[in-house]
């Protein structure tokens, strides 16, 4: 039995309610129960995963957390399988360095792999969280969504050929819907756990639902029922056979407290996995078609993102010249011996501040700018590959 869900642990106050509590709440839940393998996300401070570890590795006794940028990656793993391998895959595009009340750039976001077998059957556990959604209406990170989302699947289906099954669990930051969502499971190949065992409807909403003491109020106000945004996946491949024998939601209130384990909900599925006999049949086999759909569409929205990068480029070198023949201006015009202690002080803060923002300027231009344009740039060629190669085996069939 699987489980994954979304702990919400931004080690800030104020940004993240009873922190501590729903923390031990939920260690000592997971210790409570039978999973094989649990995945959990945001656990951002090293003293939160240190918590959990007290708790869990009592009945799972291994765990491997996933580290990348700058206050860690926030994905862990715990198994009751021995972990074999681990691998963690950087995405190229992580948003921006400067929307520091994103975050999502400092957590150096990626595709964490762990290999875990059990009766000679191997199995890779991929699992990620995505560049989250803040405005539903104007969405400034949908080329980097994508670009993660056709990223991942690339890497699933080269590196899941060498496991007899592949289990994905992640807080997608997408719609079952939207074109990313669609992509992962198309060009990967993938299952989704909770459509194999139930409706796509309210019921598997995972986070801004009405029954969720986190949920808010601009979120409900376009989603009134809530969204899904977590999802497990799997893919068996030749010589294996899977059923899902139950998916269904999991950590919600706390008992007896006012609030919830999180503000998405978990998400848990009892798969069964036996060896086929050789007289089965193999695998599904990609849609074509679909797949090449979905790949145009993609590279749309990839070269919309680098029409912004380049835009955003011209803006900041255009700015940085303004900002420069400024702070030369003000350096060459002299003031008067009698000028009082207050205007030196301003013009210190004002020459102070010009040049940070020249320096912030050129740092931005040079090298973050440079990391989305190279980055969106790899994508768009990526996709472009990809759906000539499609685009042939379509014509050869």
């Amino acid at each position: 039995e699987i489980l994954w869900t979304v702990i919400r642990g931004v080690p800030v106050p104020f940004a993240c309610k009873y922190r501590k509590e729903r923390f031990l709440s939920i260690a000592e839940e997971i210790s409570k129960r039978n999973f094989d393998i649990v995945i959990l996300q945001e656990v951002w401070a090293e003293s939160d995963y240190k918590l959990l570890q007290q708790h869990i590795l009592k009945t799972m006794p291994y765990c491997h957390y996933f580290q990348s940028g700058t206050i860690g990656s926030g994905v862990c793993v715990f198994s009751k399988l021995a972990i074999e391998d681990s691998f963690y895959h950087l995405f190229p595009l992580n948003g921006y360095f400067h929307k520091v009340q994103h975050g999502d750039w400092f957590g150096g976001k990626g595709l964490g792999m762990c290999r875990v077998s059990i009766q000679g059957i191997s199995i890779n556990i991929y699992c990620t969280h995505l560049h989250a959604e803040y405005d539903m209406e104007s969405d400034e990170y949908i080329a980097h969504r994508v670009a993660q989302a056709f990223d991942m699947s690339q890497f699933i289906k080269y590196t899941s050929g060498s496991c007899d099954l592949a289990i994905v669990g992640g807080d997608f930051n997408l719609r079952p819907t939207d074109l990313g969502y669609k992509m992962i499971v198309t060009n990967g190949n993938l299952h989704d756990c909770w459509l194999a065992k139930n409706e796509e409807n309210e019921s598997g909403h995972t986070n801004e639902r009405k029954d969720n003491s986190f949920s808010t109020h601009n979120v409900q106000r376009l989603e009134p029922v809530g969204r899904r945004l977590d999802y497990l996946l799997y893919k068996a491949n030749e010589g294996v056979d899977v059923e899902v024998g139950s998916c269904k939601l999991d950590f919600g209130k706390i008992p007896d407290k006012p609030y919830n384990y999180s503000d998405h909900e978990g998400v848990a599925a009892r798969l069964l996995v036996q060896r086929k006999k050789d007289s089965e049949k193999s695998p599904d086999s990609t849609d074509e078609n679909k797949l090449y759909d979905l790949l145009l569409e993609s590279k749309t929205i990839v070269q919309k993102g680098l029409t912004k990068a380049r835009s955003d480029n011209l803006f900041y070198t255009i700015l940085c010249i303004v900002c420069t023949i400024a702070l030369y201006g003000f350096w060459c015009t002299e003031m008067e011996r009698e000028t009082s202690h207050l205007v030196v002080v301003g013009r210190a803060v004002i020459f102070v501040t010009l040049t940070l923002l020249v320096a912030f300027l050129l740092f931005y231009k040079l090298i973050i700018n440079k990391i989305e344009f190279k980055g969106l740039t790899g994508a768009e060629e990526d996709i472009s590959n990809l759906c000539s190669s499609v685009k042939k085996r379509i014509k050869h069939n």
